[in-house]
């Protein structure tokens, strides 16, 4: 949690981030999928497969982005 609202968190074997409507596109193009569990997108949030994270500095690069985004915002 980041100004009260979640950042981050794990669904079975992927992390699930919160970048921000405005960053999606963005991780999507770094690896990530557009988050979609319900089977309706939830906006701003991504599904980064476990599988894809192979390394301490991949896990903390998508850490950093979500608490970034999450400072960002007006905490509730």
């Amino acid at each position: 949690m980041v100004n009260a609202q979640m950042a981050r968190g794990v669904l079975n074997d992927d992390l699930m981030v919160r970048v921000g409507k405005d960053a999606r596109d963005a991780a999507c193009l770094s690896g990530a999928q557009e988050m979609n569990v319900t089977g309706r997108p939830t906006r701003g949030m991504v599904m980064v497969a476990g599988a894809a994270i192979t390394g301490d500095a991949q896990l903390t690069r998508w850490i950093t982005e979500a608490v970034a985004f999450g400072q960002s915002q007006t905490p509730k």
